[in-house]
C-alpha cells in the first residue's frame, strides 16, 4: 500500500505538540502520535478496501489522511464497511494504548503519558469523525444510506443534513468558545454546501457505469487530441442522458470543440439552456458568447452571478456591454467603475465601442468618460 506524506503534515503536528505541550520533547511525542493516529485510521479504510480487492494509496496531507481507491465497485455496504473501518481502527488502537498502559505505572516518564494523550487523541477523534458531516467519514456514512434509500437523491439529502448539522456545531463551538472547532465546522459547513450546490442538479443517468465509462473515454480522446471522434461520444452522452451533470459535463466539452472549430453560435445553442449548471469557465464562455448573439438579458443574468463567484475585471466589462445594450446606464456605468477598480485600463477609446452606443448621451456616462481626462 503506497504511503505519501505531505510536508506541511510535519509543521502541522508540531504546531498542535508545541501548543499541547510547550517542550522540545513533548512536541515530538505528540508528533508521533498523531502519524500513528492517522496513519492506523487509514489503514482501517485501506486493509478493509484490499480485501474487496480494489487498489489503494494512502496520503497523510497537513490536515489529515485520505486513502484513494481504485479497481472494481464496491456493493454499497462494501462502501459502508470501508468507511466505518476507518473510526473503528482509531477505537481499536486506543484500546491497544489503554491495555499497554495498564500494566504500566503512572509513575513511568514519557510511555505512560503518550499512551494516556494515544488513548485520548483516538477515542475523541474517532467520535468526531462518526458525525454526520461531510467530508468526516459519519458524513460519508450517511450519505451511503441515503443513496441506499433515495438513490441520486440520496447525495443532495446528505449534503444539506450535513450543511446544517455543521452550522449547529459552529454556532455550539463559537458559544462554548471553542474557536478551532468553529473554524473546523465552519469550513465543513462551506463544503457541505459547495457539494450541494454541485449534485443538486444530479439526475439517475448520473450513476449509469455505461454513461459514466463513455465519458471517461471521451475525456481521453480529448487528451489525445482526436476531438472529432470526442465530439461524437459526447454529442451520444447528451442523447443517452438529457439532463443531469453527466448531460452538463459533456456540454461543455462539446462546446469546448465547438470553439476549438470556430462554431460559436452552436457552442452557445448548447451551453445556454444549462446556464444554472455550468463551472466558472463555461459561465465565462457562455457570457462572452450571449454578447456575441446579442442575447443581452441572459448575458446580464450570467455575468451577475459570475462575478459573485470569479470577480474579475473582464466579467464586469462584459456586464456592462449586456446593460448597456439593454439601455440600463446607471448599472452599466457601476460595471466599468468597477472593471476600472479591479485593474482593467478603461479608457475614452474604451468607452466609444459601439456596443455602448445606446447609452452614450446619458449623462452618468459622460461624466464616467469626463472622469478618465483626470
Amino acid at each position: 500500500m503506497p504511503l505519501s506524506i505531505h510536508p506541511l503534515f510535519w509543521l502541522f503536528a508540531a504546531l498542535i505538540g508545541w501548543l499541547n505541550s510547550s517542550s522540545f520533547i513533548g512536541t515530538l511525542i505528540w508528533i508521533v502520535i498523531i502519524f500513528v493516529s492517522i496513519l492506523v485510521h487509514e489503514l482501517g479504510h485501506a486493509i478493509t478496501a484490499k480485501g474487496f480487492r480494489q487498489n489503494v494509496h494512502i496520503t497523510i496531507t497537513f490536515f489529515g489522511g485520505v486513502t484513494t481507491r481504485s479497481g472494481p465497485k464496491v456493493k454499497p455496504w462494501q462502501e459502508f464497511i470501508i468507511i466505518l473501518n476507518g473510526p473503528i481502527a482509531g477505537f481499536l488502537l486506543s484500546a491497544v494504548a489503554a491495555a499497554a498502559r495498564s500494566s504500566l505505572s503512572p509513575e513511568v516518564k514519557i510511555l505512560y503519558p503518550a499512551l494516556t494523550i494515544t488513548i485520548i487523541v483516538n477515542i475523541f477523534w474517532s467520535i468526531v469523525n462518526l458525525l454526520p458531516v461531510l467530508p468526516l467519514d459519519g458524513g460519508h456514512l450517511m450519505r451511503v444510506i441515503m443513496e441506499a434509500i433515495f438513490k441520486h437523491r440520496g447525495t443532495k439529502i446528505a449534503a444539506m443534513i450535513s450543511f446544517c448539522v455543521a452550522i449547529v456545531l459552529s454556532f455550539i463551538a463559537v458559544t462554548t468558545g471553542y474557536i478551532i472547532a468553529a473554524m473546523l465546522f465552519s469550513f465543513f459547513c462551506f463544503e457541505s454546501f459547495r457539494m450541494w450546490q454541485t449534485v443538486r442538479h444530479m439526475s439517475h443517468q448520473d450513476r449509469n457505469e455505461t454513461h459514466q465509462e463513455t465519458l471517461s473515454k471521451a475525456k481521453k480522446l480529448v487528451e489525445e487530441g482526436r476531438l472529432e471522434e470526442a465530439a461524437t461520444l459526447f454529442l451520444h452522452i447528451r442523447a443517452e442522458t438529457k439532463k443531469g451533470l453527466i448531460f452538463s459535463t459533456a456540454t461543455e466539452q462539446l462546446a469546448q470543440i465547438y470553439l476549438t472549430h470556430n462554431r460559436k453560435k452552436e457552442a452557445y445553442e448548447i451551453l445556454a439552456p444549462i446556464e444554472q449548471t455550468l463551472s466558472i469557465d463555461s459561465l465565462i464562455i457562455l457570457q462572452q458568447l450571449a454578447c456575441e448573439q446579442q442575447n443581452f438579458p441572459l448575458a446580464a443574468k450570467v455575468g451577475n452571478h459570475l462575478y459573485s463567484l470569479y470577480p474579475t475585471a473582464e466579467v464586469a466589462f462584459y456586464n456592462a456591454i449586456s446593460l448597456a445594450a439593454l439601455i440600463e446606464e446607471k448599472p452599466a456605468v457601476g460595471w466599468l467603475e468597477c472593471a476600472q477598480r479591479e485593474g482593467m485600463d478603461i479608457t475614452k477609446q474604451t468607452t466609444q465601442d459601439p456596443r455602448f452606443q445606446p447609452i452614450q448621451h446619458g449623462n452618468l456616462f459622460k461624466k464616467f468618460q469626463e472622469s478618465l481626462d483626470n
